[in-house]
């Protein structure tokens, strides 16, 4: 056995569930897994409370760089202080006799800023407004402190109800330490490591800068950017990415506000800003403040319709407060119109008789414009009313028309001849003649005192041949044209209704019942998106401990958190070997 088998030998494995790691934690589950550690649900017993408990991975230990960033992590957070928008530090240090580096955070029950977007979609301008503004919040507190947060992503954005709170300071910089150029032994990030996702970065920060707080302000208008417009950052690896991005081949995420009319301009133009390539172009974090306060107080309250969010998949994200509607003005004069007890405009009650009355319509004139006192009701129904009359009178006038131009047609050119049978085989000839005093039905009577039909009435026309009788109906039609034999169509069985399954599986996951979503992934029949499908089900894998299935599944999404899926299920199988 060589020296680096032996060494992967002795590291310590990853707590499992139910284990009690120093006397202390209670491992209850996993949360999910960084760059640099996993995160677990634990109880700690000393402080008799459930909290996030953040370990190192087991290669990096005995790393003095790795071990020293999870502990710098820890003083950054207590630097900051406490803020509703920031994950709070409960303790850290290190557990055990292997010296385990550790950080306990306060636990936060809630889901990512970018699970909600894929579920539901780009947000309502309005509450993308005020979740940029908490999020802005808590940037601004570290960069106050002199920190430099180099991972501002949807992912780390975790939202409780309606609260925005961002995590993670695995990847944050020190703007008060010494500068230590790239390549430096001192350094802590390696030539060859770029801290922060990659989708998010910044041109500076790709080439691995020193931290600068422009980073943040390029990660805060990616995050705007896929809020407003639901498109998620992606496109190219993570190598790929870096090097294109640093020589400037990558085109930053915008909001064009002619695909998404719906945005303030001024909204659109704060996250263009912050995308621009240029770090002297984008703002600081202190203008980005000032001018969400002012774009969020500036939006009219009567577009409260526009900002309620489209329905999602797995349930209503959003408060009541967030989306009171506010009725329209005009909506209410139509509504209290239609209840009063005339029952009738202005018009209809001081001139009745002089124009066929009209209800107006239960909804507003979008067109109606508004006057003083209410005039702008009553234009808009005579507007209305105006409108169906010129209707009425140019359908009159068509007919007329066609009346007209159907009585200068040649004698017999509207003569129709219809064929049948009398009751004894005989046929009957039916015929309408169009003249100048309008048409006339004649038809071959049948007498029953007589053998012959009584053509008395019957006056064919002049200078017409009479057309061929019709074989008695027991002859085959002897017609030149034939008809197609009629194919029998296989009768289609109507298919039980699809039922988004995605609801129950995110109430499975929530209260994780893995079983059941194994059994609701297993069909694909009514699922939507296979992304969310397969990260499920790799999921509910996982937490089952079936690590090389968890592995497949993955592998066959394509979703933003599928690597990182497929990650934890690889470090399984290799730190405990592979389960069926």
């Amino acid at each position: 056995m060589d020296a680096s088998a032996a060494a992967k030998a002795e590291l310590p494995e990853l707590p499992k569930t139910g284990e009690l790691v120093d006397g202390r934690f209670e491992i209850l589950g996993v949360l999910g897994e960084g760059g640099m550690g996993y995160v677990f649900r634990a109880h700690d017993l000393a402080r008799g409370r459930d909290v996030a408990l953040k370990l190192l991975i087991p290669r990096y230990l005995g790393r003095p760089e790795r071990e020293e960033r999870i502990l710098r992590e820890a003083e950054l957070m207590l630097r900051v202080g406490k803020h509703p928008n920031l994950v709070e530090l409960l303790d850290s240090g290190r557990l055990g006799p292997e010296r385990w580096p550790f950080l306990s955070m306060e636990l936060i029950e809630g889901d990512s800023l970018s699970a909600r977007l894929a579920f539901g979609g780009a947000l309502p301008p309005m509450v993308a407004g005020r979740i940029a503004r908490r999020l802005a919040g808590a940037i601004q507190a570290l960069h106050h402190a002199g920190i430099v947060h180099r991972d501002v992503t949807a992912t780390n954005v975790l939202m409780p109800g309606e609260e925005v709170v961002l995590i993670d300071l695995s990847h944050a910089g020190d703007l008060s330490a010494p500068q230590v150029p790239v390549g430096d032994a001192a350094r802590l990030t390696q030539p060859h490591e770029v801290p922060g996702t990659h989708h998010y970065m910044s041109r500076e920060q790709a080439r691995a800068d020193p931290a600068q707080p422009s980073m943040d302000v390029y990660a805060f208008g990616v995050t705007l950017v896929y809020m407003l417009t639901g498109m998620a950052p992606r496109g190219f690896g993570r190598e790929a990415f870096i090097a294109m991005q640093r020589q400037g081949l990558i085109e930053s995420p915008r909001v064009d506000v002619l695909v998404h009319p719906e945005v303030p301009a001024a909204l659109a133009e704060l996250a263009n800003t912050c995308t621009q390539q240029d770090a002297q172009r984008r703002p600081d974090i202190d203008e980005i403040v000032a001018e969400l306060d002012e774009i969020i107080a500036s939006m009219a309250p009567a577009d409260a319709s526009a900002m309620r969010p489209p329905p999602t998949k797995a349930k209503d994200w959003w408060s009541e407060d967030d989306l009171s509607a506010v009725p329209h003005p005009r909506a209410e004069r139509a509504l209290e119109r239609i209840k009063a007890p005339s029952g009738g405009s202005k018009r209809s009650e001081e001139a009745p008789g002089t124009v066929a009355h009209i209800e107006p319509p239960t909804q507003p004139i979008p067109d109606a414009p508004l006057g003083e006192g209410g005039d702008g009701d009553g234009q808009g129904a005579r507007r209305y009313r105006l409108i169906v009359i010129v209707l009425a009178t140019l359908l009159m006038i068509s007919l007329g028309v066609a009346a007209w131009l159907w009585s200068q047609l040649p004698d017999g050119a509207g003569t129709r001849t219809t064929r049948g049978a009398t009751s004894d085989g005989e046929p009957k000839v039916e015929r309408r003649t169009a003249g100048s005093e309008g048409a006339t039905k004649q038809e071959a009577t049948f007498d029953p005192e007589s053998t012959e039909p009584s053509t008395e009435h019957l006056e064919p026309a002049p200078d017409r041949v009479e057309p061929e009788l019709a074989p008695e109906p027991t002859q085959p039609d002897p017609t030149p044209k034939q008809k197609e034999p009629r194919t029998t169509r296989p009768v289609k069985r109507d298919k039980p209704p699809c039922i988004d399954p995605m609801p129950r599986v995110q109430r499975a996951l929530e209260s994780k019942s893995w079983g059941e979503v194994l059994e609701l992934t297993a069909n694909g029949r009514c699922w939507t998106s296979g992304d969310l499908r397969w990260s499920s089900r790799a999921m509910a894998l996982y937490r089952l401990g079936r690590y090389e299935q968890c592995l497949s599944a993955a592998n066959r999404s394509k979703g933003s958190n599928s690597k990182r899926m497929a990650a934890m299920c690889r470090n399984a199988i290799d730190a405990k070997g592979s389960n069926p």
